[in-house]
Order: C-alpha cells, then structure tokens, then sequence
C-alpha cells in the first residue's frame, strides 16, 4: 500500500535526494501547523504530500532518532485529522494503515521501541475514531487492533 500525493515525477526526484524529501517533509508540516480557518482539500494535498515526502526520506534511515518519529506521527496525526473533518474516513483509514507500518519498519531497523510504540498507539487511536464514525454511518462493526507488534488491523 502506498500514498499516492506526489505525482511520479516528483516522487522520483525526492527518492533520489532523500534531503529534499525531508526539506518538503518538515517545512510543509510547518506550514500546515497554522491553518488559516477550516480543513479544505488542498490542506489534505499538502498534508499527504508531507507524509509521502517523509516515507522518502525514512526508508532508508537505519536509526531514526525519537523528534523525526514525533514528527511523523504529528504529520500523520494530521492528515487524518484533516480527512476525517472534511467526512474523509476511508482514505484515512489508509492512512492509518500506511503509517503504522511505516512505524513497525522503523522500529525493525532500531529506532526506539518506546518512541514507535508511542506514535503507533497515537495513531490507531485516530484509526479507532475514523472506523467508529464510519461504522455509525453504516451501522456496521468495525474494529481497529493493536498487535504488540504495533501492526493495526481491520477485521
């Protein structure tokens, strides 16, 4: 499962400068950290292009240090967020999905269990609100389980 916010050229470009993935990443998050009223779509945009940007640069990083898995998991946190005010929750749901794996990868390669750990209950407790509101809406059973391995699933 990949995001799907940059265009391939784009994405190409930061895959083979990891630095400039990490530039978009942290500035755009900036910028998105003082909205100027409501969620609106392009925020989304900017938002996944964010979280795509960092999933380049993080790839190939072996020991991710604990303020860059804070700062994923407030750019996730955020897009989810986004998506659900804006009515949203499937592709959140993606999002969440994506993320968390992204969190377990990180780990696997020795980032801090207790950081990862942290950011990956952060964001399936988003998941479990974006499922729950879905449910409500279809007035089906959903759930989200977090496995000690951090991975989240939907039964």
């Amino acid at each position: 499962m990949r995001l799907r916010f940059l265009c391939e050229e784009h994405r190409q470009r930061l895959k083979a400068d990891p630095e400039a993935a990490r530039d978009l990443w942290l500035e755009t998050a900036v910028r998105l950290s003082n909205p100027d009223g409501g969620p609106t779509p392009h925020e989304v945009s900017l938002a996944g292009s964010a979280l795509e940007a960092s999933h380049l640069y993080l790839a190939d990083m072996t020991l991710c240090p604990r303020s860059l898995i804070e700062r994923y998991a407030f750019t996730a946190l955020h897009l989810i967020d986004l998506m659900q005010r804006l009515g949203q929750s499937q592709p959140g749901i993606v999002v969440v999905a994506v993320a968390t794996a992204m969190l377990e990868q990180l780990r696997s390669r020795g980032a801090s269990e207790e950081a990862c750990r942290q950011a990956c209950f952060q964001v399936t407790a988003a998941g479990r609100r974006l499922l729950e509101a879905e449910s409500s809406r279809w007035g089906l059973c959903a759930t989200l389980v977090h496995h000690r391995e951090f991975r989240a699933t939907i039964h």
